[in-house]
């Protein structure tokens, strides 16, 4: 009598190569999701950079207590939205 087919040991050896590249395909995808997000928030830093100097003579900051841009980039209106706090309302 003949058997076809695959024997368990083969089936459990090719799960073993996929779960390894599995593994490894969702650890490049954090990686390149973590660098995405980091990029992002650094175009937005650099964006509010960049609108500080040319709008910066506009900016007369008399209280050296609290030195803070965030008043002027919100009456400029040029806070970029992932960068805004969101409250909730309870």
């Amino acid at each position: 009598m003949r058997e076809c087919g695959r024997s368990m040991v083969e089936m459990l050896g090719v799960l073993a190569i996929i779960d390894v590249l599995s593994v490894g395909a969702i650890s490049g995808y954090s990686k390149a999701m973590l660098k995405y997000k980091l990029n992002k928030q650094l175009e937005q830093i650099n964006q509010l950079i960049n609108i500080t100097y040319t709008y910066g003579y506009q900016i007369n900051v008399t209280d050296t207590q609290n030195s803070s841009f965030i008043p002027y980039f919100e009456k400029l209106n040029v806070i970029p939205d992932g960068m805004t706090a969101k409250t909730i309302v309870v």
